[in-house]
């Protein structure tokens, strides 16, 4: 029979557990997934507690009023899938139940969230955008590596030719060999910037009719049909691409991803539009902005 870490609360014990960093807004999460999400119960931070009137008992003599304390939310995700929480943990705490030993904000996953495959992937998703984990309904602990999810696609109302693809992407990916490569499926046209030790970057510009989730809620004037797509592949050695547990493909990854950020960001000021990354959520332009000025 497994055992719980006294330190850890027992409300929490044996259940699926989201974990996401802390203050991460887990109803825009939801949304990018499961477009209808909402909140049953809205969440209650122990500041917000602490701001409402004292009961009257607490204000009698002798008495010693209880000290406010936060109030978890329920979040209907889709069907009968709900979130409840937050709860949040101590690094200290978060490590005694299984966790990453980091601060947490963990929510608890109800109903049939762990039998329904589209909302487990949504667990893993919004884990790895947060850099958080998932507790699984077996027990394990999944701790998806945030820096995996490098692909990011523009969604533009403008297209480009190659020409002018290459003149916006040519200053940002400098170090590389950029040169307009094959197409394919329904791809207008391609390029790839080719380094020297960390693989590739290649940049294709498709139409497509099925769009993200997300941008469902969006401004329709922010985005297009027009997908240019940035992604990476790993250094090949001997011929075979660097498996993702070597330290040549992280260190490759490490150095490649700003300057994929800068590429997005280049054509973002040509084209205009929205960046959604492989999980199915928007970036932000400052967070672009963010990742474009990493290891410089």
């Amino acid at each position: 029979m497994s055992t719980v870490h006294p330190a850890f609360p027992v409300r929490l014990a044996g259940v699926p557990l989201l974990a996401l960093a802390p203050g991460s807004a887990v109803l825009d999460l939801a949304r990018a997934w499961f477009p209808v999400a909402a909140w049953e119960q809205v969440p209650v931070s122990a500041a917000h507690a602490r701001l409402r009137p004292r009961a009257a008992a607490g204000r009698s003599r002798g008495a010693v009023p209880e000290e406010p304390s936060a109030v978890p939310g329920r979040l209907r995700l889709v069907g009968g899938t709900l979130l409840e929480g937050p709860h949040p943990l101590t690094a200290a705490v978060a490590r005694a139940g299984g966790l990453p030993p980091q601060a947490v904000d963990v929510y608890v996953v109800q109903g049939d969230g762990p039998s329904d495959p589209v909302v487990m992937g949504w667990l893993a998703a919004a884990a790895r955008r947060t850099g958080g984990a998932v507790v699984l309904p077996e027990g394990g602990v999944m701790v998806p590596d945030p820096g995996s999810a490098l692909t990011m696609t523009l969604w533009s109302p403008r297209p480009i030719d190659a020409e002018a693809g290459l003149a916006a992407l040519r200053p940002v990916l400098s170090g590389s060999r950029l040169a307009v490569v094959p197409t394919a499926g329904s791809e207008a046209w391609a390029c790839a910037a080719v380094y020297e030790y960390d693989g590739s970057v290649r940049v294709a510009l498709a139409r497509s009719t099925e769009l993200p989730l997300v941008l469902a809620a969006a401004d329709p004037a922010a985005f297009g049909v027009f997908g240019y797509r940035v992604a990476w592949s790993p250094p090949r050695v001997d011929g075979v691409e660097a498996d993702a547990g070597l330290p040549l493909h992280a260190i490759a990854r490490a150095r490649v991803a700003p300057s994929m950020a800068r590429a997005v960001r280049a054509l973002a000021m040509v084209v205009g539009g929205t960046v959604v990354d492989e999980g199915g959520f928007v970036i932000a332009a400052d967070d672009l902005a963010e990742r474009s000025r990493a290891g410089r």
